[in-house]
């Protein structure tokens, strides 16, 4: 977080709680919350202002911005659903499939997609993933069938089993 941002943090925790706001307190939060994005420190001090009127410091801005990001990840994902599986593009590759599920909850988390598809596209986005598309076989369906049938049948018949009178109708 930069000065200025932690000034934008401090502005909204201000308008709660009446608190003067000069540089050295920007620059101290900025140190403080270097790790944290502007947006999640700001839903933060909303989220804190909730439920309490006490001044609310770094420390507990930094707590309350894993409940607010679990929040986001609960809200799209639920709290029991399995994490989106990666693209058949990274089936060779565990590694990066991983690394596409991290990306794709951190899209959530960051606030930067709201849905699982736009999660997903986004973690295509970071990992530079270009998806195939899906080819559709353009085989007749009484192509298909034939095929089903030929694999459902009793083990031991073939087609030369069938009864010639049959063969020849």
């Amino acid at each position: 977080m930069t000065p200025d941002e932690a000034l934008d943090v401090l502005a909204t925790a201000a308008a709660y709680d009446r608190r003067t706001v000069g540089r050295m307190d920007a620059l101290a939060w900025a140190k403080a919350l270097d790790d944290v994005t502007l947006r999640d420190a700001i839903d933060a001090v909303h989220l804190h202002y909730r439920d309490t009127r006490e001044f609310v410091m770094p420390s507990d801005v930094r707590a309350l911005v894993r409940v607010v990001r679990r929040a986001r990840v609960d809200a799209v994902l639920g709290s029991a659903a399995p994490i989106p599986a990666p693209p058949r593009e990274l089936d060779d590759d565990p590694t990066a499939g991983a690394r596409w599920q991290r990306a794709c909850v951190a899209a959530i988390a960051d606030g930067h997609a709201d849905t699982v598809p736009a999660a997903e596209k986004r973690a295509d986005q970071v990992l530079g993933v270009v998806r195939q598309p899906v080819v559709l076989s353009a085989r007749p369906t009484a192509a298909i069938a034939a095929q089903v049938a030929g694999a459902l049948r009793a083990p031991g018949t073939r087609d030369r089993d069938v009864a010639p009178e049959e063969a020849t109708a």
